[in-house]
């Protein structure tokens, strides 16, 4: 059995009980002031892409990795099609200060 420390027995009435579960909930002020609902008019469509789909860091560790095993050497500059947000090609650049990217995007 694991020992412990003289003094340190658990107590039942620190834990949470049923009847306190059962307490009606309260809304509590929020420190950043009213959240913001999204709705089809007050959504931004390229920062809801950017919180479901992108995931940058694991895609420029993931195309470091390709390329090396591919070429035989490091990444340098990135050309991202379709870079609505240019997000990808931003972290690209944070990575390194050799790096370069290029974003195109023909949103008509």
């Amino acid at each position: 059995a694991p020992s412990r420390k003289r003094g340190s027995r658990i107590r039942r009435r620190q834990l949470p009980t049923k009847r306190a579960n059962r307490r009606k909930k309260t809304k509590k002020a929020s420190k950043k002031g009213p959240t913001k609902k999204y709705t089809a008019a007050t959504a931004d469509k390229h920062q809801l892409y950017q919180l479901s789909v992108q995931d940058p860091e694991s895609e420029v560790d993931w195309i470091t990795k390709l390329y090396t095993i591919a070429y035989g050497r490091v990444a340098v500059t990135l050309r991202e099609d379709f870079c609505g947000t240019a997000f990808l090609a931003a972290y690209w650049l944070k990575t390194s200060q050799y790096r370069r990217a290029i974003g195109i995007d023909l949103d008509l």
